[in-house]
């Protein structure tokens, strides 16, 4: 497996090819046999990896070096040379030879980093603030966001001491549909009491200003309840009088 280091002294390769799109798979399959076949077999190999465009157009290998006379040695060995000449014939290459200055992971995400982002999706749609969920404990009854101990992030309600419900959520986008989720579900509540018509079902307001709300946030999250209200309606249909 490559692994991208300042730390140690290889010499790294970036050489990118430029090749017309019919010919990508190609390339990619006479990389793929030349580094297997040969070129990994050759003292000095460290690694590599391979990637394609997704327009097409490009292949890039990257690879590491134990230094520039080991590399130097591969391109003049023969067991490398059919399979390079052969890719040479369909495809350009752009060489390039790089020092590693520094690599980047992702930050890891806090529980005020959570809420800064709720508290920015919540003034987007005017949600109260007694609305959101509170962090790292719980009012009675109330969700609260909490982090387990491999960093992931749960919605959890907490009646008299016992924990009635938990939600793993699968990632922070996850997360955060579920608490917008439970807090447009409570807007919407709010909205249809405020605007209820006489012998409406209720559910026609409610759903529709949910999925409005959601909308302004994120359209994925608005399909998202809007299919699970589809599958309430297909089950139990409105009942207008």
């Amino acid at each position: 497996m490559t692994t991208i280091t300042k730390i140690n002294t290889y010499l790294t390769l970036i050489d990118i090819f430029t090749v017309a799109p019919s010919n990508q798979d190609k390339l990619v399959g006479l990389l793929t046999s030349a580094t297997v076949g040969s070129i990994r077999k050759i003292p000095g190999f460290v690694s590599s990896a391979l990637h394609k465009s997704t327009d097409g157009t490009k292949v890039a290998m990257y690879a590491q070096w134990e230094s520039l006379q080991h590399y130097q040695q591969m391109l003049n060995n023969p067991m490398a040379t059919p399979y390079l000449q052969e890719a040479m014939e369909i495809a350009t290459l752009a060489p390039g030879m790089y020092d590693v200055v520094e690599t980047f992971t992702r930050a890891k995400v806090t529980l005020d980093d959570v809420k800064d982002l709720v508290n920015g999706l919540a003034a987007k749609i005017d949600a109260p603030s007694d609305s959101l969920p509170t962090y790292g404990y719980s009012k009675e009854g109330w969700p609260h966001i909490e982090e387990t101990a491999n960093g992931q992030f749960d919605w959890v309600v907490i009646e008299r001491g016992q924990e009635m419900d938990r939600y793993f959520a699968a990632d922070l986008n996850d997360l955060l549909y579920k608490i917008f989720s439970s807090v447009t579900s409570n807007m919407a509540g709010d909205f249809e009491v405020r605007h209820r018509i006489k012998g409406e079902d209720s559910r026609r307001q409610r759903f529709a200003k949910q999925e409005a709300l959601l909308l302004i946030l994120n359209p994925e999250w608005c399909e998202r309840t809007k299919q699970y209200h589809q599958s309430v309606i297909a089950n139990h249909p409105f009942r207008d009088t």
